[in-house]
C-alpha cells in the first residue's frame, strides 16, 4: 500500500441490520477503527437501514452492543451525533430525493415507468421530454429513477489490489431511486460517503463490483474520489466460505461461549493482515501503533479457532486478577460460590495463587466454573469409574479415615503443608504411597484421577469444603 500521508482522514463502517454482526463485518469495522486512531483521523458509524422489510432496531442494537464489546467505538454516529447526520439512511431519504434530482438536471438520470424486470433494450424513457415525463408522474405511474450509464471503462487503484479495470456497459441504466422512494444501495452510498467526507473506504472484496457503478455516480455528481480498499474474504477452517460451524456466527456468541474481546480483535486483525515486527499477540494499544500504512493481503485469510483460542489463553495470562474476576463473575452465577469470589482481595497470597492456577488452566472464560469448582464447591459429582479404581487400590474406607482424624484435630481456615506430610506418612504405613496415594487423594476431592497438582489443592482447600468432601465421599462408599 503506498504512503499515506493525508490529513483529516476519515473512515466509516456502514452495517445493515438485516441480523447480527458476525466476524467479517466486524473485521472490517475493526480495519476502519485502527486505521482511523493510527492517523489520528475520525471513524464513523452509519447504519443503512433502507432495506424495509429486513432491518430492524433489534439488529440495530445488536450491531451497536457487538461494536461496544468488541472497544471499537465511534465519532460520529448513533448515540453521539456529529456535524454530519443524520446517521441512519432511513432518516436521510429527503437527501437522497434532492441529489437524484440534481441528476436528472443535468442528464444524468431519468424516470423509468418500465417494470422493473423489463428488459433494458426496450425502454424508451430516458427519451421522454419534460412535459411527457410529468405526464406520466401526474397520471399515477409508477417509476424508479435510473441512471444513465455512460457504459466506459473505470479504473481505480485499490489500495489492496492495485489497479483495476472494469467495463461498465453490462450494468445497465442501474436504479438510484426504488419505487416506493427508498434509494438503491449504491446510490445511498455515495451520496452519504461523499457528504460526510469519507476519504478512504476499506471493505470486503464482494465489493468491488459495486465500484464502478459507484465511481459512475461520484464523477456525476461531481464529488471526488476516495480511495478504495478492497478487503480479502474470510474463509472458515475448512476452506470454504465461512458457516456457522466455521466462524460465521454472532461476535455476541463469542463473548457468551467465554472468549475475550481482546483476544477475538487481535484474531481478526491477523485475518487480511500482518504485523510489521511479525508480533501476533497484541493488545489494541499494540494494534493501533503498527496499523498505519497498514500491509494487508489479498489472499483470503483462514478463521481459525484453535488460533483464537490460543490467543484467548495468551490474553488471560497478562491480564490483572482485578481485571480476571470481572470478566469470569458473568459465568459464576449460577455457582453457591459467586458472592465469594465477587468479594475477592486480590492482595491475598492464597487468592492470587489460586487465580493464577485456575488461570493457567483454562483458555475460555466458560471452562472457569469447573477449575473454580474444585477448590470452592461443598459436594463435587465423582467420575463414574471412581468408585471402582480407588476399591482397586484398596483401604480407601481406612484412607478416608486418616485424612479426616487428622484435619478434624485443628482450626486454621485452610489445610496445611504439615498435615499434608502427616497423611502421607500414616497412609504409606497402610501401603497408600507414592501414586497410588496422590491419585486416591484427588479423586477423593476432585471426582477425577486427573487434573491440578493434588498437593497444590490440599494446601488451598478451606478445612471445612475439604472435610465436607471426605464426609460425602465416606458415605458415598
Amino acid at each position: 500500500m503506498p504512503e499515506i500521508n493525508i490529513p483529516g482522514i476519515r473512515v466509516r463502517f456502514a452495517p445493515s441490520p438485516t441480523g447480527y454482526l458476525h466476524v467479517g463485518g466486524a473485521r472490517t469495522a475493526l480495519f476502519n477503527y485502527l486505521f482511523a486512531r493510527s492517523s489520528g483521523g475520525t471513524f464513523i458509524l452509519r447504519i443503512e437501514d433502507t432495506d424495509k422489510e429486513r432491518s430492524s432496531s433489534l439488529a440495530t442494537d445488536q450491531v451497536i452492543e457487538s461494536l461496544k464489546w468488541l472497544g471499537l467505538t465511534w465519532d460520529e454516529g448513533p448515540e453521539c451525533g456529529g456535524q454530519y447526520g443524520p446517521y441512519f439512511q432511513s432518516e436521510r431519504l429527503g437527501i437522497y430525493r434532492e441529489y437524484a434530482g440534481k441528476l436528472i438536471g443535468n442528464k444524468s438520470a431519468y424516470y423509468c415507468f418500465c417494470p422493473v424486470d423489463s428488459s433494458d433494450s426496450g425502454c424508451r424513457c430516458s427519451s421522454l421530454n419534460a412535459s411527457e415525463t410529468a405526464a406520466k408522474i401526474n397520471s399515477g405511474n409508477t417509476f424508479v429513477i435510473r441512471f444513465k450509464n455512460p457504459c466506459r471503462l473505470v479504473e481505480f487503484n485499490d489500495a489492496v489490489r492495485g489497479k483495476i479495470q472494469m467495463e461498465t456497459g453490462n450494468l445497465g441504466d442501474f436504479i438510484l431511486i426504488k419505487s416506493d422512494g427508498y434509494p438503491s444501495y449504491n446510490f445511498a452510498v455515495v451520496v452519504d460517503d461523499a457528504l460526510m467526507h469519507i476519504t478512504h473506504i476499506f471493505r470486503g472484496d464482494d465489493h468491488i463490483s459495486n465500484t464502478p457503478r459507484q465511481i459512475l455516480l461520484y464523477e456525476a455528481m461531481g464529488f471526488s474520489l476516495p480511495v478504495f480498499g478492497h478487503i480479502s474474504m474470510i474463509l472458515g477452517s475448512n476452506k470454504e466460505k465461512l458457516s456457522k460451524r466455521h466462524g460465521a456466527t454472532s461476535v455476541l456468541d463469542f463473548k457468551k461461549d467465554g472468549y475475550l474481546h481482546t483476544a477475538l480483535i487481535n484474531q481478526l486483525a491477523l485475518l487480511g493482515w500482518s504485523p510489521p515486527d511479525g508480533n501476533e499477540v497484541m493488545t489494541m494499544e499494540d494494534l493501533c501503533r503498527s496499523f498505519h500504512n497498514p500491509r494487508f493481503n489479498s489472499a483470503p485469510a483462514v478463521f481459525d479457532y484453535g488460533k483464537l483460542e490460543f490467543l484467548n489463553r495468551m490474553h488471560l495470562s497478562k491480564m490483572p486478577n482485578a481485571e480476571f474476576i470481572t470478566c469470569i463473575l458473568p459465568f459464576l452465577k449460577e455457582t453457591a460460590y459467586y458472592n465469594k469470589i465477587n468479594s475477592f482481595d486480590t492482595n491475598e497470597v492464597v487468592n492470587i495463587q489460586i487465580l493464577d492456577q485456575i488461570r493457567a488452566r483454562i483458555s475460555l472464560l466458560v471452562h472457569a466454573p469447573r477449575e473454580f469448582d474444585v477448590f470452592f464447591r461443598s459436594e463435587i459429582a465423582y467420575e463414574k469409574n471412581i468408585l471402582e479404581n480407588l476399591q482397586k487400590t484398596g483401604k480407601i474406607r481406612e484412607f478416608v479415615d486418616i485424612c479426616l482424624k487428622i484435619i478434624s484435630v485443628h482450626a486454621d481456615t485452610f489445610l496445611s503443608s504439615r498435615e499434608f506430610e502427616q497423611i502421607r506418612s500414616e497412609c504409606a504405613a497402610c501401603d497408600m504411597k507414592g501414586k497410588k496415594f496422590f491419585i486416591s487423594l484427588r479423586a477423593v476431592l476432585t471426582g477425577t484421577e486427573h487434573g491440578i497438582d493434588t498437593e497444590f489443592l490440599w494446601t488451598h482447600l478451606e478445612r471445612k469444603t475439604a472435610f465436607s468432601r471426605f464426609d460425602k465421599f465416606r458415605q458415598f462408599v
